[in-house]
């Protein structure tokens, strides 16, 4: 015996039935795959900046500096002639801190005022090569005649100098947020590269060596004691870093 449903039930019941989710059915044979730890290196980059999870020492994620940094301390205009440039070389950057004076000034571009310390920063190009990332065109320069200081007479200034292979090397970030590594037009990380008091390539803080340095002014330069220098985890410190060499 067969018993009609009532239409506005049936009709209902439909509308259930085609609104259920369906599943697919799971293929036989596969396993999920599950990264274990030490197989996946957790990094998440953004821009110019890694995150890194202690896979790897920051130091060694960070782009690394083609020579030795050049830091040098004078007094009034100069012209700093720089080591040759490696071949892979696009740029010069530098960080050229004016701790008293009115103005400090690079081929690149200058700040005036009476605020001190001023810090004038450029890229510098050592090559013909086009760059399309870089909206400034200037004349190559030649690192054997060296980069100018342009200042006002009896200004104290510090030159902090290093080959890049771009405008914007990249850095890493330590777990705690810190980051490391070659500063740049758009980034500059609170670790930098420096040569260490036993030859060996470190990381000083950046404001230590620039907008926060405790330097003494002198006839000749500036005189700043050691700054910590550190390991290429970014914690451990290695050494010491003598920041206070002059410009003859």
């Amino acid at each position: 015996m067969t018993t009609a449903l009532d239409p506005r039930f049936a009709q209902a019941l439909r509308r259930e039935l085609v609104t259920l989710p369906t599943q697919k059915p799971r293929a036989r044979g596969r396993k999920p795959i599950v990264f274990g730890g030490a197989a996946l290196l957790a990094v998440l980059s953004v821009g110019s900046v890694t995150a890194v999870a202690n896979l790897r020492p920051p130091g060694e994620v960070a782009a690394a500096p083609l020579a030795a940094p050049l830091l040098v301390n004078g007094v009034g205009p100069a012209t700093v002639a720089l080591p040759a440039a490696p071949a892979e070389a696009r740029y010069v950057h530098i960080e050229l801190i004016c701790f008293d004076g009115t103005l400090c000034a690079s081929p690149a571009g200058s700040i005036e005022g009476s605020s001190t310390p001023k810090i004038e920063r450029a890229s510098l190009p050592v090559t013909q090569a086009f760059d399309p990332d870089n909206v400034q065109i200037l004349e190559p320069m030649d690192p054997s005649v060296g980069v100018p200081v342009i200042v006002n007479p009896g200004t104290h200034w510090r030159l902090y100098a290093l080959y890049v292979t771009g405008l914007n090397p990249e850095i890493a970030k330590l777990e705690d947020g810190t980051t490391l590594g070659i500063p740049g037009n758009d980034v500059i990380p609170d670790l930098v590269p420096v040569q260490a008091d036993n030859g060996d390539l470190a990381w000083v803080r950046y404001d230590e060596l620039t907008s926060a340095a405790l330097v003494e002014l002198t006839p000749t330069g500036v005189r700043q004691a050691p700054l910590r220098a550190y390991g290429k985890d970014g914690v451990t410190i290695v050494g010491q870093a003598d920041v206070s060499k002059l410009w003859r």
